[in-house]
């Protein structure tokens, strides 16, 4: 009976760290999409400007 006492508050405990994991895992994958979004972003309009300075060349 004292073993279930003493660890009543463990639960708490333990279900605060797997939201602190949770805030953590969240954030790094907001990081990760937000710069693969900025990348494609550069990508594409760096593919637009190419393509408008051939277009200006041949002509």
């Amino acid at each position: 009976m004292n073993f279930e006492t003493s660890m009543s508050g463990f639960g708490m405990y333990v279900k605060y760290l797997m939201a602190a994991f949770l805030m953590v895992f969240a954030l790094s994958m907001i990081l990760q999409f937000t710069a693969y979004l900025f990348q494609s972003m550069a990508d594409i309009q760096e593919n637009i400007t190419d393509d408008l300075d051939a277009e200006g060349a041949t002509e």
